[in-house]
């Protein structure tokens, strides 16, 4: 499935979703990421920084709990023979938002990770690792899944601040298994801002 049917496919997903839901709102965010990528050939646990960027959509289940769902961009850091490289991805995020007091929210669920970087393609062209696709035609075949959790603060009606952490396996890329792809672990801490249109 190519990247953009997929994200096509989501948001048509999200919307007939809420379409059928009396949904809360639709927030835009932004954030920063601080992200460190241990595994194969990397003795570093440098923590690198990064940015995010999209929009979600708040499913109410409950009266004060909801389904936290939508599309982001990510700009994150990615591990190429050892080396922190900076590349893009789109993150799918579902997420379970629990009321826990007046204002105050705590989240968890899966996130989809897919890259959508040039860079990557390239590398992998020339060293024949075969689990990278062509980013346009890839799809979820090009994707890391992460778990993710964290608190939510409302500050009124249409802002709100969030910190999380998000944990899970990675792909790395290296040369000492005749460049095949090896599996590392990946640790993000996060803040956002989200407006509540």
């Amino acid at each position: 499935m190519s990247i953009f049917k997929f994200v096509i496919v989501t948001f048509i997903c999200l919307f007939y979703q809420t379409s059928i839901a009396q949904f809360s709102s639709i927030e835009l965010m932004t954030g920063a990421t601080f992200t460190t990528l241990t595994g194969a050939n990397t003795e570093s646990s440098e923590r690198k920084s990064g940015f995010k960027i999209g929009g979600l959509v708040n499913v109410p289940i409950s009266h004060k709990d909801y389904l936290k769902i939508g599309i982001v961009y990510n700009r994150t850091p990615f591990l190429i023979e050892g080396e922190y490289t900076d590349v893009n991805s789109i993150v799918i995020p579902t997420l379970f938002k629990l009321g826990l007091i007046k204002n105050t929210f705590i989240y968890f669920g899966p996130e989809l990770h897919i890259y959508i970087d040039q860079l990557i393609l390239e590398y992998c062209n020339a060293h024949n690792c075969e689990w990278y696709k062509d980013p346009f035609k890839g799809g979820i075949a090009n994707g890391d899944i992460v778990l993710s959790s964290g608190l939510e603060f409302t500050l009124n009606y249409r802002l709100n601040i969030s910190v999380g952490t998000s944990i899970g396996l990675t792909k790395l890329l290296d040369s000492t298994t005749l460049w095949e792809i090896r599996n590392g672990y990946y640790f993000s801490t996060s803040i956002g801002l989200g407006v509540n249109l």
